[in-house]
């Protein structure tokens, strides 16, 4: 397929589970660096509720963010893992202010994988269509690190997520 063979040529790998997406189209050579971090939980997974967690270093600046999901929210699809894993990523992309090269470090191994072209992109199509104008608009590097281990940021992201999955009050949503 075309749009699959312009991603691949588009994403270059730098090494294994890393993708760097240039902003071609901008002509920009120099953006403003930012590092983000993200984490996304569902209890009783699939069907909620989940949550999102996110660390965002820009500019001197470190910012946290989380957000809550309902288990059941009519007309909404089902609330699973790996649709917070790339909520995660979809927020905290939207909270940079303006293009950035962006390092992104996710434990999904489906979001990474599937944001480089190496996996096919089966599920959660709604959520790509939202992932990939980011993509466009950030030259974002993809990092995967080994969730629930060592790097204290993605422990922090897998706590700010449970947190909010646990504190999500459905029956006011």
């Amino acid at each position: 397929h075309t749009s699959k063979r312009k991603h691949r040529k588009r994403c270059r790998m730098m090494q294994p589970n890393t993708c760097y997406t240039p902003l071609l189209r901008l002509g920009i050579e120099e953006l403003p660096e930012a590092t983000i971090h993200t984490d996304g939980a569902c209890l009783n997974n699939p069907g909620g509720p989940g949550g999102i967690g996110a660390i965002i270093q820009q500019n001197e600046k470190t910012i946290e963010i989380s957000k809550g999901y309902p288990a059941v929210n009519e007309g909404e699809p089902r609330v699973t893992n790996n649709r917070m894993e790339m909520l995660a990523c979809i927020e905290a992309l939207r909270t940079l202010e303006e293009s950035s090269s962006v390092t992104l470090y996710s434990d999904s191994q489906i979001v990474v994988n599937c944001a480089m072209g190496a996996w096919k992109r089966k599920a959660n199509l709604d959520l790509w269509a939202e992932f990939d104008p980011l993509l466009e608009r950030h030259s974002v590097t993809f990092k995967w690190v080994k969730g629930h281990a060592d790097n204290e940021l993605n422990n922090r992201c897998d706590e700010l997520a449970g947190e909010a999955a646990r504190a999500c009050d459905c029956s006011t949503l």
